[in-house]
Protein backbone atom coordinates (compact mmCIF):
# COMPACT_ATOMS: atom_id res chain seq x y z
CA UNK A 1 0.00 0.00 0.00
CA UNK A 2 2.93 1.98 0.82
CA UNK A 3 4.18 1.74 -2.67
CA UNK A 4 1.52 2.18 -4.01
CA UNK A 5 1.09 5.84 -2.69
CA UNK A 6 4.56 6.80 -3.32
CA UNK A 7 3.55 5.75 -7.18
CA UNK A 8 0.43 8.00 -6.72
CA UNK A 9 2.92 11.15 -5.59
CA UNK A 10 5.27 10.60 -8.07
CA UNK A 11 2.55 10.13 -10.47
CA UNK A 12 1.17 13.60 -9.63
CA UNK A 13 4.66 15.78 -10.06
CA UNK A 14 4.47 14.76 -13.55
CA UNK A 15 1.41 15.87 -14.17
CA UNK A 16 1.46 19.06 -11.84
CA UNK A 17 4.99 20.34 -12.11
CA UNK A 18 5.94 19.38 -15.13
CA UNK A 19 3.33 22.15 -16.90
CA UNK A 20 5.60 24.94 -14.92
CA UNK A 21 9.11 24.08 -16.99
CA UNK A 22 10.22 21.42 -19.13
CA UNK A 23 13.84 20.99 -16.84
CA UNK A 24 12.79 21.51 -13.06
CA UNK A 25 10.33 20.55 -10.82
CA UNK A 26 8.82 23.40 -8.53
CA UNK A 27 7.16 22.54 -5.38
CA UNK A 28 6.94 24.66 -2.23
CA UNK A 29 9.10 23.72 0.98
CA UNK A 30 9.12 25.26 4.26
CA UNK A 31 12.29 25.25 6.23
CA UNK A 32 12.00 22.88 9.04
CA UNK A 33 15.78 24.14 10.25
CA UNK A 34 18.21 27.06 9.67
CA UNK A 35 19.49 26.10 6.51
CA UNK A 36 21.34 27.41 3.50
CA UNK A 37 19.31 27.09 -0.50
CA UNK A 38 22.72 24.70 -1.05
CA UNK A 39 21.65 22.50 1.65
CA UNK A 40 17.23 22.71 1.17
CA UNK A 41 17.88 21.67 -2.63
CA UNK A 42 20.73 19.27 -1.95
CA UNK A 43 18.17 17.00 0.16
CA UNK A 44 15.81 15.89 -3.11
CA UNK A 45 19.10 15.57 -5.51
CA UNK A 46 20.48 11.73 -6.10
CA UNK A 47 23.40 12.79 -4.98
CA UNK A 48 25.79 15.68 -3.14
CA UNK A 49 26.22 18.45 -5.61
CA UNK A 50 28.04 21.21 -4.97
CA UNK A 51 25.76 23.58 -6.39
CA UNK A 52 26.83 27.34 -6.71
CA UNK A 53 25.30 31.09 -7.18
CA UNK A 54 25.40 30.15 -10.73
CA UNK A 55 23.73 26.94 -10.60
CA UNK A 56 20.34 27.35 -12.66
CA UNK A 57 18.15 25.88 -9.99
CA UNK A 58 20.16 28.59 -7.08
CA UNK A 59 19.54 31.55 -9.80
CA UNK A 60 16.01 30.09 -11.01
CA UNK A 61 14.79 29.60 -7.27
CA UNK A 62 15.50 33.12 -6.39
CA UNK A 63 14.43 34.92 -9.14
CA UNK A 64 11.11 32.81 -8.61
CA UNK A 65 10.53 34.28 -4.88
CA UNK A 66 11.32 37.83 -4.24
CA UNK A 67 10.14 37.81 -0.75
CA UNK A 68 13.15 35.89 0.52
CA UNK A 69 15.41 38.80 1.76
CA UNK A 70 18.64 36.75 2.89
CA UNK A 71 19.29 33.94 0.81
CA UNK A 72 22.53 32.91 2.95
CA UNK A 73 20.21 32.57 6.53
CA UNK A 74 17.17 30.53 5.88
CA UNK A 75 15.04 31.07 9.01
CA UNK A 76 12.90 28.47 10.68
CA UNK A 77 9.78 28.58 9.13
CA UNK A 78 10.58 30.42 5.95
CA UNK A 79 8.20 29.01 2.85
CA UNK A 80 9.28 29.11 -0.90
CA UNK A 81 9.23 27.62 -4.20
CA UNK A 82 12.17 25.10 -4.67
CA UNK A 83 13.07 24.68 -8.91
CA UNK A 84 15.27 21.88 -8.67
CA UNK A 85 17.08 20.77 -11.84
CA UNK A 86 15.10 17.32 -13.43
CA UNK A 87 18.61 15.86 -14.39
CA UNK A 88 20.34 16.21 -10.86
CA UNK A 89 16.25 15.60 -8.73
CA UNK A 90 15.72 12.56 -6.53
CA UNK A 91 11.73 12.15 -7.58
CA UNK A 92 11.33 9.83 -4.38
CA UNK A 93 12.56 11.99 -1.81
CA UNK A 94 10.81 14.90 -3.44
CA UNK A 95 7.44 12.67 -3.95
CA UNK A 96 7.98 11.22 0.12
CA UNK A 97 8.33 15.29 1.40
CA UNK A 98 5.19 16.45 -0.64
CA UNK A 99 3.15 13.37 0.67
CA UNK A 100 4.06 14.15 3.89
CA UNK A 101 3.59 17.90 4.00
CA UNK A 102 0.21 18.15 1.82
CA UNK A 103 1.41 20.72 -0.20
CA UNK A 104 -2.07 21.65 -0.52
CA UNK A 105 -2.63 22.45 3.04
CA UNK A 106 0.81 23.45 3.75
CA UNK A 107 1.20 26.88 6.31
CA UNK A 108 3.99 28.39 7.16
CA UNK A 109 5.91 27.24 10.53
CA UNK A 110 6.48 30.62 12.12
CA UNK A 111 8.84 30.32 15.05
CA UNK A 112 9.16 34.21 14.81
CA UNK A 113 6.27 36.32 15.57
CA UNK A 114 7.03 39.79 14.66
CA UNK A 115 9.19 41.79 11.84
CA UNK A 116 10.15 45.04 11.97
CA UNK A 117 11.72 47.25 9.15
CA UNK A 118 12.04 50.96 8.18
CA UNK A 119 12.13 52.92 5.55
CA UNK A 120 13.73 56.14 4.07
CA UNK A 121 12.06 57.82 0.66
CA UNK A 122 12.07 61.56 -1.46
CA UNK A 123 8.93 62.54 -3.39
CA UNK A 124 7.66 64.76 -6.00
CA UNK A 125 4.38 65.66 -7.11
CA UNK A 126 1.66 68.31 -8.04
CA UNK A 127 -1.34 69.57 -5.75
CA UNK A 128 -4.67 71.43 -6.98
CA UNK A 129 -7.41 72.95 -5.23
CA UNK A 130 -10.19 75.03 -6.17
CA UNK A 131 -13.21 75.88 -5.45
CA UNK A 132 -16.75 74.79 -6.61
CA UNK A 133 -17.03 78.15 -8.77
CA UNK A 134 -13.26 77.27 -10.13
CA UNK A 135 -13.12 81.57 -9.20
CA UNK A 136 -9.77 80.27 -6.86
CA UNK A 137 -7.65 77.46 -8.30
CA UNK A 138 -4.26 77.31 -6.38
CA UNK A 139 -1.51 75.00 -7.40
CA UNK A 140 1.59 73.49 -6.42
CA UNK A 141 4.66 71.37 -6.80
CA UNK A 142 4.73 69.01 -3.95
CA UNK A 143 8.80 68.09 -3.25
CA UNK A 144 9.48 66.09 0.10
CA UNK A 145 13.51 65.36 0.76
CA UNK A 146 12.86 62.68 2.71
CA UNK A 147 9.95 60.90 4.39
CA UNK A 148 10.93 58.56 7.29
CA UNK A 149 8.88 55.47 8.67
CA UNK A 150 8.68 52.08 10.92
CA UNK A 151 6.87 49.05 10.14
CA UNK A 152 5.46 46.09 12.19
CA UNK A 153 4.43 42.94 11.83
CA UNK A 154 2.79 40.33 13.99
CA UNK A 155 2.64 36.89 12.63
CA UNK A 156 0.13 34.83 14.35
CA UNK A 157 1.91 31.22 14.75
CA UNK A 158 1.25 28.46 12.14
CA UNK A 159 -1.16 30.51 10.48
CA UNK A 160 -1.40 32.48 7.22
CA UNK A 161 -2.35 35.50 9.26
CA UNK A 162 -0.67 38.61 10.22
CA UNK A 163 -1.37 42.33 11.50
CA UNK A 164 0.45 44.99 9.46
CA UNK A 165 1.09 48.49 10.78
CA UNK A 166 3.24 51.39 9.53
CA UNK A 167 3.58 55.08 11.00
CA UNK A 168 5.88 57.60 8.55
CA UNK A 169 6.43 61.57 8.98
CA UNK A 170 7.01 63.17 5.61
CA UNK A 171 8.85 66.64 5.42
CA UNK A 172 7.59 68.92 2.59
CA UNK A 173 9.95 72.08 1.32
CA UNK A 174 7.91 74.93 1.35
CA UNK A 175 5.52 75.07 -1.37
CA UNK A 176 5.76 78.13 -3.89
CA UNK A 177 2.45 78.81 -5.59
CA UNK A 178 0.64 80.53 -8.85
CA UNK A 179 0.02 83.17 -6.79
CA UNK A 180 3.74 83.89 -6.11
CA UNK A 181 3.61 83.53 -2.54
CA UNK A 182 6.13 81.13 -0.75
CA UNK A 183 4.55 79.35 2.15
CA UNK A 184 5.51 77.14 4.85
CA UNK A 185 3.91 73.67 5.08
CA UNK A 186 3.65 71.04 8.18
CA UNK A 187 5.05 67.70 8.05
CA UNK A 188 2.13 65.02 6.55
CA UNK A 189 1.57 62.42 9.19
CA UNK A 190 0.13 58.48 8.19
CA UNK A 191 -0.28 55.86 9.91
CA UNK A 192 -1.90 52.80 8.95
CA UNK A 193 -3.34 49.16 10.52
CA UNK A 194 -4.09 46.28 8.64
CA UNK A 195 -5.56 42.24 8.90
CA UNK A 196 -3.76 40.23 6.52
CA UNK A 197 -3.92 37.14 4.91
CA UNK A 198 -1.19 35.18 3.15
CA UNK A 199 -1.92 33.24 0.37
CA UNK A 200 1.14 31.09 -0.11
CA UNK A 201 0.75 28.85 -2.82
CA UNK A 202 -0.29 31.93 -5.35
CA UNK A 203 1.76 34.34 -3.85
CA UNK A 204 -0.26 36.80 -2.99
CA UNK A 205 -1.40 38.73 -0.25
CA UNK A 206 -5.01 40.30 0.67
CA UNK A 207 -5.21 42.98 3.23
CA UNK A 208 -7.91 45.72 4.80
CA UNK A 209 -8.21 47.65 7.74
CA UNK A 210 -7.65 51.47 8.40
CA UNK A 211 -5.51 54.44 7.47
CA UNK A 212 -5.19 57.47 9.55
CA UNK A 213 -3.52 60.99 7.52
CA UNK A 214 -2.37 64.58 8.52
CA UNK A 215 -1.82 66.88 5.08
CA UNK A 216 -2.05 70.57 4.40
CA UNK A 217 -3.99 72.88 1.98
CA UNK A 218 -5.11 76.02 1.64
CA UNK A 219 -7.79 78.24 2.93
CA UNK A 220 -9.39 79.20 -0.39
CA UNK A 221 -11.86 81.85 1.37
CA UNK A 222 -9.39 83.65 2.68
CA UNK A 223 -7.14 83.55 -0.43
CA UNK A 224 -10.20 84.83 -2.44
CA UNK A 225 -10.66 87.86 -0.05
CA UNK A 226 -7.18 89.07 0.72
CA UNK A 227 -5.32 87.44 -1.69
CA UNK A 228 -3.07 85.89 1.50
CA UNK A 229 -1.88 81.89 0.94
CA UNK A 230 -2.46 80.27 4.28
CA UNK A 231 -2.61 76.63 5.34
CA UNK A 232 -5.00 74.90 7.31
CA UNK A 233 -4.23 70.96 8.36
CA UNK A 234 -6.64 68.12 7.28
CA UNK A 235 -6.99 64.75 9.25
CA UNK A 236 -8.78 61.89 7.61
CA UNK A 237 -9.75 58.40 8.10
CA UNK A 238 -9.77 55.82 6.05
CA UNK A 239 -11.37 52.43 5.34
CA UNK A 240 -8.59 50.74 3.32
CA UNK A 241 -8.41 47.17 1.16
CA UNK A 242 -5.41 46.05 -0.55
CA UNK A 243 -3.48 43.04 -2.88
CA UNK A 244 0.65 42.44 -2.75
CA UNK A 245 1.71 39.88 -4.52
CA UNK A 246 5.29 38.73 -5.34
CA UNK A 247 6.64 37.96 -9.19
CA UNK A 248 9.80 38.25 -11.66
CA UNK A 249 10.39 40.79 -14.00
CA UNK A 250 13.28 39.41 -16.34
CA UNK A 251 14.22 37.60 -13.25
CA UNK A 252 14.17 40.70 -11.20
CA UNK A 253 12.31 39.58 -7.98
CA UNK A 254 9.56 42.29 -7.13
CA UNK A 255 6.90 42.94 -4.39
CA UNK A 256 3.97 44.72 -5.16
CA UNK A 257 1.16 46.39 -3.53
CA UNK A 258 -1.74 48.14 -4.72
CA UNK A 259 -4.45 49.51 -2.04
CA UNK A 260 -7.14 51.96 -2.16
CA UNK A 261 -8.57 54.16 0.72
CA UNK A 262 -12.31 55.44 1.10
CA UNK A 263 -12.48 57.98 3.44
CA UNK A 264 -14.56 57.68 6.80
CA UNK A 265 -14.29 60.97 8.46
CA UNK A 266 -12.60 64.36 7.48
CA UNK A 267 -12.06 67.31 9.85
CA UNK A 268 -9.84 70.69 8.86
CA UNK A 269 -8.15 72.93 11.41
CA UNK A 270 -8.39 75.96 10.17
CA UNK A 271 -5.79 78.97 9.99
CA UNK A 272 -8.25 81.46 9.97
CA UNK A 273 -12.10 82.51 10.66
CA UNK A 274 -13.11 81.08 7.48
CA UNK A 275 -13.06 77.75 6.13
CA UNK A 276 -14.96 74.94 4.54
CA UNK A 277 -15.04 71.56 5.76
CA UNK A 278 -17.34 69.21 3.92
CA UNK A 279 -14.83 67.18 2.21
CA UNK A 280 -14.69 63.26 1.37
CA UNK A 281 -12.79 61.01 -1.59
CA UNK A 282 -10.25 58.42 -1.40
CA UNK A 283 -6.30 57.47 -2.25
CA UNK A 284 -4.71 54.89 -3.82
CA UNK A 285 -1.01 53.91 -3.58
CA UNK A 286 1.06 51.38 -5.93
CA UNK A 287 4.20 50.37 -4.49
CA UNK A 288 7.19 48.26 -5.69
CA UNK A 289 10.07 46.52 -3.81
CA UNK A 290 13.20 44.86 -5.00
CA UNK A 291 15.81 43.10 -2.59
CA UNK A 292 19.45 44.69 -3.65
CA UNK A 293 21.53 43.22 -0.85
CA UNK A 294 21.24 41.60 2.07
CA UNK A 295 18.23 42.49 3.91
CA UNK A 296 18.37 46.11 1.89
CA UNK A 297 15.39 46.89 -0.52
CA UNK A 298 15.12 49.50 -3.19
CA UNK A 299 11.40 51.21 -3.38
CA UNK A 300 9.16 52.94 -5.32
CA UNK A 301 5.58 54.68 -4.84
CA UNK A 302 3.32 56.63 -6.56
CA UNK A 303 0.14 57.71 -4.64
CA UNK A 304 -3.11 59.64 -5.68
CA UNK A 305 -5.76 61.71 -3.73
CA UNK A 306 -8.93 62.42 -4.61
CA UNK A 307 -11.50 65.03 -2.76
CA UNK A 308 -14.71 66.64 -3.33
CA UNK A 309 -17.35 68.68 -2.04
CA UNK A 310 -17.28 72.14 -1.32
CA UNK A 311 -14.28 72.00 -3.11
CA UNK A 312 -12.13 69.88 -5.16
CA UNK A 313 -8.33 69.19 -4.26
CA UNK A 314 -6.08 66.32 -5.84
CA UNK A 315 -2.71 65.32 -5.62
CA UNK A 316 -0.43 62.97 -7.24
CA UNK A 317 3.00 62.16 -5.78
CA UNK A 318 5.85 59.97 -7.11
CA UNK A 319 8.55 58.68 -4.79
CA UNK A 320 11.88 56.66 -4.32
CA UNK A 321 14.07 55.07 -1.41
CA UNK A 322 15.43 52.73 0.30
CA UNK A 323 14.23 49.79 3.01
CA UNK A 324 15.93 47.45 5.67
CA UNK A 325 14.06 44.63 7.19
CA UNK A 326 15.49 43.42 10.41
Amino acid sequence: MRIVSLCIAIFSIFLSLNAHSESFFRFRYSIEEKSTLGQVLNKFTNKNVNFKNESPSILKTKSQNPNVVNWNYLETGLAFDIYLEKKLASKKAIAEYIKRKDRTKVVVKRNRQYQLNVFYMASNGIFQQSNQSKSVKIEFKQYSPYTFGIGYNYLFKNKPYQWVSSLYLSHLETASTNFDQNVSLQPEIGFNLYFQYDEYKRKNSYYFGFDYERFNTFNLPTLESSSISVVDLNFVSYLTAGLASSFAIFKLPVYFKFSVSKSLTYERKFSSSEGISHLSGFKAIVFFSTPIGGKWTFNLMQKYHSFSGDEKLSTIRYGAGFGYVF
